[in-house]
């Protein structure tokens, strides 16, 4: 499957803190997903998701690509919450063979964003009881449904 890198920092600085799926691991698993559940601690502030990153395979070479650097998806974090910014689902671009006629996977990824509020917040409450009194505060990055497609080898 493909490896996803979602590359966030600070508004003003450009210091890059990086989540990555690993594939291996998964907090959720439906007929038609499998998924991590990311928690964070972040000083209170101004944040941005700058860039998406996938490394991919098409079968003989392994493929890096990434979306642009100024996707400026900004959300912000305030002291004695939690900052819920939503669930990126990664899917991996197929291509045809026009030898075989056949689909394989390219390697290239798209990520389709939406809001997963209801299980997140309970598998976040499960794997943190200690923070079940803080306030869930969901912020839209854009809007619900949005593809956010990488075409840029690195």
């Amino acid at each position: 499957g493909l490896v996803t890198t979602l590359y966030i920092r600070q508004k003003g600085h450009d210091d890059a803190i990086t989540l990555v799926n690993n594939n291996a691991d998964s907090d959720f698993i439906t007929d038609s997903l499998k998924g991590q559940l990311f928690s964070l601690p972040l000083p209170a502030g101004e944040y941005e998701l700058f860039c998406i990153g996938f490394k991919g395979s098409n079968g003989s070479k392994t493929i890096t690509s990434k979306s642009r650097d100024d996707l400026g998806l900004a959300f912000s974090i305030e002291p004695g919450r939690v900052t819920y910014i939503g669930q990126f689902i990664t899917s991996s671009l197929v291509a045809k063979s026009k030898l075989w006629n056949i689909e394989y996977p390219s390697g290239y990824g798209v990520i389709t964003y939406s809001n997963a509020y209801s299980r997140d917040k309970a598998l976040f409450d499960e794997r943190h009881p200690d923070l079940y009194n803080l306030a869930f505060s969901p912020e839209p990055l854009a809007e619900k449904n949005t593809r956010l497609i990488s075409t840029r080898p690195e």
